[in-house]
């Protein structure tokens, strides 16, 4: 058992070890139905891991693996949900 614990723990350790973060201006957001939206949208999709979404500064932050990440993707689902995006520096947290 614990020969098969250490190596999990290593991968699952070193997955996270490798997240970045990736953030986008979103134009259009103006309720907590979009919040939800996005939130619902991206969840668990193009390695996405985590999903923040700011409503009053009208941001998303993702974390996601960076071998996994593809901007390209991730701009076409928000032309999908009809929400302009653009890639942006991401700050240092959401509010």
């Amino acid at each position: 058992m614990v020969s098969l614990v250490l190596p999990l723990a290593l991968l699952f350790f070193g997955h996270l070890a490798q997240a970045k973060s990736f953030c986008f201006e979103v134009d259009g957001m103006v309720c907590g139905k979009c919040v939800e939206k996005i939130q619902q949208h991206f969840s668990g999709r193009l390695g996405i891991t985590t999903t923040e979404v700011s409503l009053r500064e009208g941001s998303v932050r993702f974390e996601a693996a960076e071998k996994s990440w593809n901007e390209e993707k991730v701009l076409k689902e928000f032309s999908k949900l009809k929400l302009p995006s653009r890639r942006v520096t991401c700050s240092s947290s959401l509010p």
